[in-house]
């Protein structure tokens, strides 16, 4: 798709980047934004603490059981930028063993039918968590809401430090607590 062609389809929001591919970032990131900015700048410089998460583990197991148990496709990677869960016909599926994210899970799950949408690809998704199930659908308002989360990603990216602590209760079980805080913190 000429970056044209997207204008079009968009309305103009991006004009003003030579490329929309300039905006776009990881799956992964627009979820870090809505659970908090200061993950987001550690995770854009390279600075991952995942690998060290039960609840990262966790979240994988639950993701193969899933999928295994339908005989699904996993972990479809769409140009190094969104890794989706499960497609299956009309429907993304993006696979969550909690519900404690859920509005950053959701986001995430949005901007995945968005990348798809500018290639041409019209799906619906849903949220899996745990034993519930959420339909998603893009709308344009959450076309407008991705793109001031697109654009304030880049911002965050650029700047020299971290955003300050803003501890929260996500804080408690988040695998950059002890970047954010120290060890001795609870």
């Amino acid at each position: 798709m000429s970056h044209l062609e997207v204008k079009e389809m968009n309305d103009g929001f991006f004009e003003e980047f030579e490329d929309y591919s300039e905006l776009l970032t990881q799956g992964t990131k627009v979820n870090y934004y809505v659970v908090c900015k200061r993950k987001l700048w550690f995770y854009s410089k390279g600075i991952t603490m995942e690998q060290n998460s039960d609840a990262v583990l966790i979240g994988k197991i639950f993701h193969e059981d899933w999928s295994g148990k339908r005989g699904k496709v996993a972990d479809i990677e769409i140009d190094g930028l969104i890794k989706i869960d499960v497609i299956d016909g009309e429907t993304v599926y993006e696979l969550k063993s909690t519900k404690s994210m859920k509005e950053a899970s959701r986001t995430q799950l949005l901007y995945y039918l968005y990348v798809l949408k500018l290639r041409g690809i019209h799906k619906t998704g849903v949220l899996v968590m745990k034993s519930t199930r959420e339909k998603v659908e893009l709308t344009k308002d959450d076309e407008l809401k991705l793109l001031e989360i697109l654009r304030e990603i880049k911002i965050i990216e650029k700047q020299n430090s971290p955003p300050r602590e803003q501890k929260s209760s996500k804080c408690r079980n988040c695998s950059y607590h002890d970047l954010c805080f120290g060890r001795d913190e609870t």
